[in-house]
């Protein structure tokens, strides 16, 4: 899992379409703690592979579009230029059904997020959302498949292109172009949402971190200009979550090097905390809040409050960044 994505987080603090576009990114499956499965959400994984996937598959794509224009060339005629038109318009066409292949990404982990949360606090309540997800998924499901075979269809017919101009004497490498198209789809269909929803695509598409980039550079500036009203906007700012436990946490304060904490939640909770009962607490965050920070500060606590402590930093995660459904406008 990566932090990193985040850049100087101690004194700055992307915007809330950053934080958003973060959701799009690969994310492990889950995390373990307490013996329990946890949702990811502000955290990224694979961006080498996805990267190293996507090159090559562009790789193919100018190769395959080189062997067009190359058969296209001996060809002439306006056949030919038509192929050359086609097969071009087909790999951008290629991209932007990746990224329709990718476009629910964000909203199924903040639904799972959600969910998770609604499920803790009001288990009762956990249905509804779970109804939603699940629903969410299945359609999203039969949308993939419908791309997936569009994909197909695609790279069929820029490999028809290659056949029908002659680029090749030798049957062998057309089967070798259509397995290179294939790995093509493949690569479409399970990477390049991701890479295009970390790094964007020469600016065209926005990436998280092209993003985060331009964000920094305006904040870098107007902090070395003393514009205090443009850096304040990106000024990382503290919120909090009280919550409760039945057993007292160890090592309290808890801080974190990032800058979060957590203490007792008044005076009268630091004085009560031997024996049985509910003992409050309050998770101070300083700017974003990770996944792994989260996790990191459960470090050392008994299992039945590690969830406990993970739940109010995932809270603060969903209600204090303008991600989560109710900070969203329609």
């Amino acid at each position: 899992m990566s932090d990193s994505i985040l850049m100087n987080k101690e004194y700055f603090q992307p915007s809330n379409e950053v934080l958003r576009k973060w959701l799009e990114t690969r994310k492990v499956d889950f995390f373990s703690l307490a013996n329990q499965r946890v949702m990811p959400f502000f955290s990224d994984v694979g961006v080498k592979e996805d990267r190293f996937w996507f090159m090559l598959a562009m790789a193919v794509e100018l190769a395959g579009l080189s062997a067009t224009i190359y058969g296209g060339l001996n060809v002439g005629g306006k056949i030919a230029l038509i192929a050359i038109l086609i097969v071009f318009g087909l790999v951008i066409l290629d991209l932007v059904v990746a990224k329709l292949i990718h476009k629910n990404e964000g909203e199924l982990v903040l639904l799972r997020a959600e969910a998770e949360k609604v499920g803790f606090n009001e288990p009762s309540k956990k249905h509804v959302l779970q109804v939603i997800l699940d629903e969410k998924r299945k359609k999203d499901r039969l949308w993939k498949l419908i791309w997936l075979v569009v994909l197909i269809i695609m790279a069929l017919i820029k490999l028809g292109a290659i056949f029908l101009l002659g680029t090749f004497n030798e049957p062998v490498v057309y089967y070798i172009f259509f397995a290179l198209y294939m790995v093509v789809v493949y690569v479409h269909y399970r990477h390049t949402g991701y890479y295009l929803a970390y790094s964007g695509l020469l600016g065209i598409v926005k990436g998280v971190t092209n993003l985060m980039s331009k964000e920094y550079k305006i904040f870098a500036d107007a902090e070395a200009r003393g514009n205090t009203e443009v850096a304040e906007k990106y000024k990382p700012e503290n919120f909090s979550q009280v919550f409760s436990t039945t057993e007292p946490l160890n090592n309290i304060p808890i801080k974190h090097k990032s800058g979060h904490i957590i203490d007792y939640a008044d005076k009268a909770d630091e004085k009560r905390q031997i024996g049985e009962g509910e003992h409050k607490y309050k998770f101070i965050s300083h700017g974003v809040i990770t996944d792994q920070e989260i996790i990191d500060m459960t470090n050392g606590q008994e299992n039945k409050n590690k969830l406990n402590i993970f739940m109010a930093g995932r809270t603060i995660q969903l209600e204090n960044y303008g991600v989560g459904s109710s900070n969203q406008k329609n």
